[in-house]
């Protein structure tokens, strides 16, 4: 499947018309045959689509995706959501950063259950149904006892 790039604003939008067009009437958008139900795209243009990517070099798909993401680090641009975050140390702001944090987070608490690894100091004893060792439990167990001290007024110096 070769893909053709389009050049000009008037040749994007008649390929977008087009597009929408043979959606709109249950035809396949890329070669306007009759579709396959439950997919976009008809048997044929799948069929090309994974012969073309199974030919081509591992990676190929991200070369554009690099590209924009230099081209957003150099001009200090979020390139996960487009914000304006500064030339500086990171390449996205924190908000997105937040997000994929939140995300690695519990798919390695989730992999650590599989698998019976304390998250915390990756130790294999007696983790059970819990995300943590009984010593790390009991470490954060006193650690919060302290913080509700503190809070409470006690042990002020």
């Amino acid at each position: 499947m070769v893909r053709t790039q389009v050049n000009t604003p008037k040749k994007k939008r008649w390929h977008q018309k087009r597009y929408q067009g043979r959606l709109r009437q249950g035809l396949c958008p890329t070669c306007g045959n009759k579709r396959t139900e439950g997919w976009i795209i008809c048997i044929t243009c799948r069929e090309k689509s994974r012969v073309y990517r199974k030919t081509q070099p591992s990676g190929y798909s991200t070369k554009g995706n690099n590209k924009y993401r230099t081209k957003c680090r150099k001009e200090g641009i979020c390139y996960g959501c487009g914000r304006y975050i500064g030339i500086g140390e990171y390449k996205r702001c924190v908000t997105c950063r937040k997000k994929d944090n939140e995300k690695n987070t519990k798919r390695y608490a989730s992999l650590c259950l599989q698998e019976g690894i304390c998250v915390q100091c990756k130790s294999t004893t007696n983790v059970g149904i819990y995300k943590k060792c009984p010593s790390c439990r009991e470490k954060d167990r006193i650690r919060s006892a302290l913080v509700y001290k503190r809070k409470d007024g006690e042990n002020k110096c």
